[in-house]
């Protein structure tokens, strides 16, 4: 079998450069049937510094065309920017447009923008032109927007309803209320008595809520450190206001605070009849800390407890 045929290596380079310069890559010219393969190509550059030279030339001026060629399609075009303008007005999104070949892309279009600040006025116009024509999922319906208020009225949050598929979602709801003021208006008549219903039924004075707070409070603790640490504790003005009106709540904190008092005085006595002359250093600060505790606990804010 003879050897197969060397490449008229000269001849060979130019056509690779040729093909290089005109925008093809060094994997596509390895495709073209005749043509050395990249590997080839490499080696081959690899041992001629010239060819190396002309292969780096040839694209660098490839590169530059690719780029005049995005240039120029990027270029505004008084054309192409009125058409696309009718087909925005049309109702198409911009989004699905630039992602089309006859369109500039979304670079494309961005530079269109800065360059002509008339067309990004224009676009924008456009777009809310073709928002206003679309038809409305949910026009306003007077019996819906009673039945809305109801609703309201008798405690189920605008984020519920808008999950009823029977009713209209929540920008629809955002556009009847932007749209219609007697609408906002009655809305918020209902939400406030229906809030003012759900505060006060949540976190209500549970006999359970009241024995977690008395034994908080007989630990040492008061009803303002009950509002901060006990789970399901209302914040503490609310404690105050339940110990003016609800006698077993009071009844209950009286005693818890009472236990708390003696436990804190039995403390202080344990500690003085263990005085020594040794320990008294050590003893002082502990009696004056307790000292301290039964002070703000017995005297508190406006003569509440601390």
């Amino acid at each position: 079998m003879p050897p197969p045929t060397p490449y008229p290596r000269a001849e060979m380079q130019a056509q690779v450069v040729a093909r290089v310069e005109a925008g093809l890559t060094l994997d596509q010219v390895g495709a073209v049937p005749g043509c050395p393969s990249r590997y080839t190509l490499h080696r081959w550059a690899r041992a001629d510094a010239a060819f190396a030279r002309q292969l780096k030339f040839a694209q660098a001026w490839a590169r530059g065309v690719r780029r005049e060629r995005k240039n120029q399609a990027e270029l505004y075009d008084a054309a192409r920017a009125e058409a696309f303008l009718l087909a925005v007005r049309r109702g198409a999104a911009v989004r699905e447009l630039v992602r089309r070949p006859e369109w500039p892309n979304r670079d494309g279009l961005n530079l269109w923008k800065r360059l002509r600040p008339d067309f990004a006025a224009e676009l924008a116009a456009a777009a809310r032109f073709a928002r206003s024509m679309r038809p409305l999922a949910w026009p306003f319906d007077q019996a819906v927007a009673d039945e809305l208020v109801r609703r309201v009225f008798h405690g189920e949050t605008l984020r519920d309803l808008a999950k009823d598929p029977g009713l209209p979602g929540r920008a629809a709801i955002r556009r009847w209320r932007r749209l219609r003021p007697d609408f906002d208006a009655a809305l918020r008549s209902a939400w406030r008595p229906a809030f003012r219903r759900t505060m006060q039924t949540r976190g209500g004075c549970t006999d359970r809520l009241t024995a977690a707070i008395a034994a908080h409070i007989r630990r040492g603790g008061s009803l303002r450190s009950a509002a901060r640490v006990v789970p399901g504790a209302p914040h503490r003005g609310t404690l105050y206001l339940w110990m003016q009106r609800k006698p077993d709540f009071s009844a209950a904190i009286e005693d818890a605070n009472t236990q708390r008092d003696d436990l804190l005085l039995d403390q202080a006595l344990m500690i003085a009849e263990a005085v020594t002359p040794a320990s008294v250093a050590a003893d002082a600060p502990r009696l004056a800390a307790i000292r301290r505790r039964v002070g703000q606990l017995s005297g508190g804010r406006r003569g509440r407890d601390g």
